[in-house]
């Protein structure tokens, strides 16, 4: 196989590319250390990390926003989820609330208050500014190391310096702080969850200065 069929391409995500996506970041986000505190613990774990995912990756594509796939070889290897300018907004309360009963069966009903209180305490803190949010990014196992994570990501970065925008995410996997800060992203808070809980890094990625 040559280089050029195993360089990385990225696009945007089609609608009936939603379950591979779906199975794509679950992957990824396998051994992640919130994703696994707020998950069920029993044997449906694998299916309610793929589910969640897959609600997700259908909401983000329904609602038009910004979901991209990278390639290799013709197969999606990565995935990643975005919402683009004014960013990520905050939710109604009774809203939220809603919304994430809804979603009970993939979090259990033990673990719900943990799951409530993992996205109301990201909500009350997206930046006030317009931004790009980056919600999710994974590689599949196989296709680490290979650079479409890094590709991905890089794609909407470049339309984030074009316009001058800065870009936000919440990494909940100290492993990836690296990859983010190469990229640009500075951490601007550690957010504990509660006694016991795995942190999460907040990251804002500047834009570079115009000349």
């Amino acid at each position: 196989m040559t280089s050029a069929a195993r360089s990385p391409s990225v696009r945007a995500a089609r609608p009936e590319e939603t379950g591979r996506i779906a199975r794509v970041l679950a992957e990824a986000f396998r051994d992640d250390p919130v994703i696994s505190w707020i998950t069920r613990s029993d044997e449906r774990r694998d299916w309610a990390r793929t589910a969640f995912f897959e609600g997700w990756t259908r909401e983000q594509i329904e609602a038009g926003r910004r979901t991209q796939v990278a390639e290799l070889g013709g197969e999606i290897a990565a995935g990643a989820l975005w919402t683009d300018p004014p960013g990520a907004q905050p939710s109604p309360r009774l809203g939220l609330l809603r919304g994430l009963w809804g979603m009970r069966e993939l979090t259990s009903r033990r673990r719900f208050p943990r799951f409530y209180r993992l996205v109301s305490s990201t909500e009350a803190r997206y930046p006030r500014f317009d931004h790009y949010y980056l919600g999710a990014i994974g590689a599949a196992d196989g296709a680490r190391g290979s650079g479409v994570g890094a590709a991905l990501l890089r794609a909407t970065l470049d339309e984030c310096d074009a316009r001058g925008m800065p870009a936000y995410l919440e990494s909940s996997n100290a492993r990836n702080l690296s990859f983010y800060w190469r990229h640009g992203f500075r951490i601007i808070e550690e957010l504990r969850l509660g006694r016991g809980a795995p942190s999460l890094w907040l990251m804002l990625r500047e834009p570079p200065a115009q000349t």
